[in-house]
């Protein structure tokens, strides 16, 4: 079995891209409103659109990008796929350790 070596990595949103997610967002298909409560039968459909148009309105993706990067971050090849992951010393009194690992693909 091969070592994993985990290669140093920051979040960078590019202005392309978030024009790219903006457009996206306002693209959106909404369903139509179900005649249950709402979460009832899923996600509130006002809920959601609430929520798209404060991300692609109102959310400070730049302030995200400058806090995320705060932390030590990583890429490591695993099963085809860069495992995305974060890592931070805990705090000599606290004796808690903890890891944050976000899977998917990161933009070539």
């Amino acid at each position: 079995m091969s070592q994993l070596s985990p290669k140093p990595y920051r979040i960078e949103f590019s202005d392309e891209m978030l024009r790219d997610l903006r457009e996206r967002l306002s693209r959106t298909r909404w369903p139509e409103v179900p005649p249950q409560e709402p979460w009832a039968t899923g996600t509130s459909i006002a809920y959601m659109r609430d929520l798209v148009d404060y991300w692609r309105d109102r959310f400070d993706w730049r302030a995200q990008q400058t806090l995320l990067n705060r932390f030590q971050q990583f890429k490591v090849p695993v099963g085809g796929i860069d495992l995305h992951l974060s890592m931070s010393r805990a705090r000599a009194q606290t004796r808690c350790r903890s890891s944050c690992l976000m899977a998917g693909r990161a933009p070539s």
